[in-house]
């Protein structure tokens, strides 16, 4: 029986038009989405589970394109850029989020990093739920299994009482491969659809 659900933030709860870090590194410092991807491709981990942050990448990129702004510049040109890609938040889901809270835990669990997390908090999404697992607070990353199991653990819960709700086809199915069951996001018709099937009551 599911009694605990975890949603994701990025184009689940909050539609936006692009999450990456690399394309905004590649916009602001003028270098090719394959350099930036490589670049990032080093530290996106550290930068994920937080034993990096926004400014410590920025300063790094800054450093091998010898661009001359200042990390202050940087940050807040990334910050314009990130927040010119909101499409809003998906009110659909949360009003779905809140019928669903008066009968069970629930939950996020979000890829993020803290640029990116200062702005979510601003759009008052996370209120709606119990918990907020952000992977550079908690140090887990989704779809390392482990990462999963950390969450179950933190909500004292058993994995197969747990459903997690993702647009990742990859962190959904490493949330199965921890014994969580799994959707993937694409619209709001489907996702009650597949919540009725694992006999969730909307």
């Amino acid at each position: 029986m599911i009694k605990n659900i975890i949603f994701d933030v990025g184009q689940v709860l909050l539609r936006q038009k692009n999450i990456h870090i690399d394309v905004y590194l590649s916009r602001i410092f003028g270098t090719s989405l394959k350099e930036a991807n490589q670049f990032c491709s080093q530290y996106r981990r550290d930068l994920v589970i937080g034993y990096m942050n926004s400014r410590n990448l920025l300063n790094k990129y800054k450093a091998v394109t010898n661009n001359s702004k200042s990390i202050d510049q940087l940050i807040n040109e990334y910050r314009n850029k990130y927040l010119a890609d909101y499409i809003g938040v998906n009110q659909g889901l949360i009003d779905l989020v809140d019928r669903l809270k008066e009968k069970y835990s629930l939950y996020i669990f979000t890829n993020t990093i803290d640029v990116h997390d200062q702005e979510a908090v601003k759009l008052h999404i996370y209120e709606h739920f119990l918990y907020v697992f952000k992977s550079y607070v908690n140090h887990i990353c989704k779809p390392e299994v482990k990462s999963y199991l950390y969450v179950v653990n933190k909500i004292k819960a058993q994995p197969q009482e747990c459903l997690f709700i993702d647009n990742s086809v990859e962190n959904i199915q490493g949330a199965e491969k921890a014994g969580l069951k799994g959707i993937v996001y694409r619209n709001i018709p489907q996702l009650k659809s597949e919540l009725k099937n694992f006999g969730v009551k909307i």
